[in-house]
């Protein structure tokens, strides 16, 4: 588990602490090119900067960043919250459809 109180949001599902990035399990944010990208990316930024959140690693990507599942002390999915939100999707083929009934 990774306490993560200070990150550097990339885009919609990535975010940084110093040199490490993280992308967030089981979904698929709009690219950061887009207006909904950036939609994305500052609803990222606002949870992330409201309190810490409590990061488990699941896996390791093709691009070496750590994929995470974050929830928060009350138990709220980070992922959950950003699908809830319109941000992100759910992405079946990596969650298996875990984060389909956040919508």
């Amino acid at each position: 588990m990774i306490e993560i109180i200070a990150a550097y949001i990339i885009d919609g599902d990535t975010f940084a602490v110093g040199p490490q990035r993280y992308r967030l399990w089981g979904i698929d944010a709009p690219e950061i090119q887009t207006r909904p990208g950036r939609r994305a990316q500052r609803i990222l930024q606002s949870l992330m900067d409201q309190e810490p959140w409590f990061c488990y690693p699941k896996a390791q990507d093709q691009y070496g960043r750590s994929v995470v599942q974050c929830i928060n002390a009350k138990g709220a999915d980070l992922a959950c919250t950003l699908v809830d939100q319109g941000a992100a999707q759910d992405w079946p083929r990596f969650s298996g459809g875990y984060y389909a009934s956040c919508d």
